[in-house]
């Protein structure tokens, strides 16, 4: 499996309750109509024991194989989502990367 990683952070003074409403709302079924996405998830990132939290929140995208993956980024779909302007005009800063994904058996 591939996975497209995305985490963001906040722009400060954002209303964190209407942007969460915003994401599951809207954002979350904009991505879910991604052609060939097998699996989504969306994590709220806790900070550790010391210290703020590096990021507000994780996405990850699954996909069968990059060639999945790029069609998918490449898609009218895609475009839709990253237009989606109630969400990215509350992201601050946010990171993007390609993962290839590998299962370990548990003994």
């Amino acid at each position: 499996m591939y996975v497209l990683v995305v985490l963001l952070t906040l722009k400060p003074g954002t209303d964190v309750e209407s942007f969460e409403r915003h994401y599951r709302e809207v954002h979350v079924p904009l991505a879910c109509k991604l052609p060939g996405l097998k699996k989504y998830t969306r994590t709220l990132v806790r900070p550790p024991s010391r210290g703020p939290a590096p990021y507000y929140r994780m996405a990850q995208l699954y996909f069968e194989d990059y060639d999945a993956l790029k069609r998918a980024m490449a898609s009218p779909e895609s475009q839709a989502t990253l237009k989606d302007a109630g969400f990215f005009s509350h992201v601050g800063e946010m990171v993007q990367f390609i993962a290839q994904e590998e299962d370990i058996p548990l003994r």
